[in-house]
């Protein structure tokens, strides 16, 4: 069993990364064509600005409309994004006459972006982790000058040879301005799977002794080998999987880290976060990798290593919990249906190469 990470505020903490988890997610639908052409300008993004990225996207990625995006955007986002990438990070600034008469500059939108490094520096990848721009302010050519400035900076420091970007799947807009404007033309379908936090469970019947603990830093190297056999086979988890995601989640996450262990050797894992939406008084556990050794597969272990992270988010007092994964990983959504995970929610990842 193989799972993805779209969670972006702790786990680029974590890695650089990622989503994850996560998402980037990308512009909301477009607004009217403005009849006037509109004056912006770019500049990086800044601390003082991180009050009015956070609840530009409050208003944009509301419940309800694209669920995906509002469950992983919360105040840590653009906080973790600055403070590891800062230099993938631009805002854009209309420039225009209120209806007093004076010029006056308002925010048009941002973009947070940020780079995997996979293979000891060989290979980068670019990842936009955020992308909105203001509705009235859209096709306005913004979206695409803020990625565009994003890219030249992650070639020029980084030399990256892939971009990735995701949205949901029913963000038609997003879609045809990542295809037509970006060129992000290979796609690959995920999945997002959700439900309630339950109760208290039994353990379920095994026909393999295994025990469940905490990840300690002697299992490090382990469990990132293991990872990087297990999503080999899946381009949107094996991008995202590095050393870095390991070590970020054992050093901000680490009472959300599990590993199943038979005969002193690790045979699962299971690695989350939560996300709290303060204002709306919600938490949500997120299970951003889950990885069963194929040797002890089909044996318990995977869905003994979900149920106990569910019972760790619920001490923390989340309401939901989140899980996702490539479309095609089979073994994985079966798993997840067979734990109840009924609501999905269909997202897209776009990347080519630079």
């Amino acid at each position: 069993v193989k799972q993805s990470v779209v969670r972006a505020v702790r786990q680029q903490q974590r890695k650089r990364i990622s989503k994850v988890g996560t998402a980037i997610r990308a512009e909301p639908a477009h607004g009217q064509m403005a009849k006037t052409k509109l004056n912006f300008t770019l500049r990086p993004l800044e601390l003082k600005d991180v009050g009015t990225c956070f609840h530009l996207g409050e208003r944009i990625f509301e419940e309800g409309k694209f669920n995906n995006l509002y469950r992983t955007w919360d105040e840590f986002e653009v906080v973790s994004v600055i403070n590891s990438h800062p230099e993938f990070c631009f805002i854009a600034e209309a420039h225009e006459r209120n209806a007093s008469g004076y010029d006056v500059t308002v925010p048009a939108g941002f973009v947070l972006g940020s780079v995997l490094i996979k293979k000891h520096g060989k290979f980068c990848i670019g990842y936009l982790d955020w992308v909105l721009v203001e509705p009235k302010y859209q096709l306005q050519g913004i979206g695409t000058a803020l990625i565009t400035r994003v890219i030249d900076v992650m070639k020029k420091e980084y030399q990256i040879k892939c971009l990735i970007a995701d949205t949901p799947a029913e963000n038609r807009p997003a879609i045809n301005f990542f295809n037509k404007r970006i060129n992000l033309t290979e796609m690959v379908p995920h999945l997002y799977m959700s439900r309630r936090v339950m109760g208290p469970r039994p353990r379920p019947e095994a026909d393999v002794e295994f025990t469940i603990r905490r990840l300690q830093v002697d299992d490090l190297h382990t469990v990132h080998s293991l990872g990087e056999i297990l999503f080999e086979k899946f381009p949107n988890l094996i991008r995202n999987w590095d050393e870095h995601a390991i070590m970020s989640q054992f050093q901000t996450d680490r009472e959300f880290s599990l590993v199943a262990v038979v005969n002193r050797t690790i045979a699962g894992f299971a690695l989350g976060t939560y996300i709290e939406k303060p204002l709306q008084k919600k938490k949500f556990g997120h299970l951003t990798w889950l990885g069963v050794d194929p040797s002890y597969s089909r044996r318990g272990i995977g869905q003994q290593l979900v149920i106990e992270f569910e019972d760790l988010v619920r001490e923390e007092g989340c309401q939901q919990l989140l899980v996702d994964t490539e479309a095609d990983n089979i073994p994985a959504i079966k798993l997840f249906n067979k734990l109840n995970f009924s609501h999905v929610e269909k997202h897209v990842y776009f990347s080519k190469n630079v």
